[in-house]
Formats: C-alpha cells, structure tokens, sequence
C-alpha cells in the first residue's frame, strides 16, 4: 500500500512540476525558460523526496529535501533579479524551519534510544530498566554488572522545532538519577537543570 501511495505521489509530482500551465513573464531581459525546467525538475525532486519521507519515514529523505530545497532558493534567487537577496534569505529560514520541524521526535523512544546509547541505560519496557556499568576490579579485570532499576518517569515534549526529554530512575543505592536532553534538528544533546 505504502509503494502504491509513493507512486501515486510521483505521478502528482510530474504532472504539477511539468504538464501544468505557466504564465509567460514579458518586457524583461532576462529569459526565465532558460531555467524554468531545470526549477521545474527541482520542484518535482522535492515532492517526490517530500513523499518519500511521508510515505516510508527515511530520514535519507530529509536529508535530500534540505539540500534540494537549498538549491531551489539559490536557483530561484538568481532567476530573479530586482529580488534576489530577500528571496535567498527568506526562502533559507523558510527552508530550515521545515527541516527541523521534520526532524524534530515526537516519540519516546527516540529519547529513550539515546540515554540507552550514551549511558548505558536500556529500557525495554516504561517500568523497568537495565543499567550496565562496566569497571576494572582490584585484580585488574574488566568486570560489567547488570543490574534492573526502577524507570520512576519519562516524559518527551515537542515544541515544533525543538524536543525535549527527561528520565528519571532509581539506581541500585536508591537515589534518583535525572537525565535530560533536548533534540535540536534530529540531534540530542544532554542538558542540566
């Protein structure tokens, strides 16, 4: 159903970018048919790479919607003449704002993934987890340790083009251990209180 639902969105895309009627801008110096097609191509790129992501939720896809819908502002800044600098600076924000709003989680197990990759915590369930600590003994042995601890909360907020994320636990001594972190464009990184 999923590659029906991508074809059928290809097909939208070819039809949009290529059989739909222009208006023909008249009384200026600069020919646009020179990169019309080459506007139009990437136009269709970009609804092909939208549905892409849509439809299979890569994250390789966003990567080709940023970069093509960079080089449609630069094309379309230099297409146009009296305008160009707004255009190019507008159509940048514009451009990065869906991009992280796109990659911006709003799962739980994104954040849940990353404290699991970064500190050795990994909760397969929202009660329990497995934290393994690793460490050399008195005899100069590597030794890990596996213990279960206790998830006491979770919680993930999305605000459109930022997450954040926050866990906390009962180590094996009892006290409570808070990890928290926000996702800026797809990309973690811990922060304190």
């Amino acid at each position: 159903m999923k590659i029906a639902l991508f074809i059928l969105a290809i097909a939208f895309s070819v039809f949009w970018a290529f059989f739909k009627k222009d208006e023909e801008d008249e009384g200026d110096d600069f020919d646009p048919s020179v990169i019309k097609d080459f506007l139009n191509a990437l136009g269709f790129a970009l609804m092909v790479f939208f549905s892409g992501w849509f439809v299979f939720r890569e994250g390789l896809f966003l990567w080709f919607i940023f970069y093509t819908g960079i080089l449609f502002v630069i094309i379309k800044g230099l297409a146009e003449r009296e305008n160009k600098w707004k255009i190019w600076s507008i159509g940048f924000v514009i451009v990065l704002f869906i991009f992280c709003w796109l990659r911006a989680p709003i799962q739980h197990d994104s954040f849940i993934q990353w404290v699991g990759d970064n500190k050795q915590l990994h909760c397969p369930n929202s009660i329990h987890c497995v934290q393994i600590t690793t460490y050399i003994d008195e005899n100069d042995h590597l030794k890990t340790k596996a213990e279960v601890v206790p998830l006491i909360e979770t919680s993930l907020n999305w605000y459109l083009m930022f997450t954040t994320g926050k866990i906390i636990y009962e180590d094996s001594d009892g006290k409570e251990m808070l990890y928290r972190g926000i996702n800026i464009a797809g990309w973690w990184i811990e922060t304190t209180d």
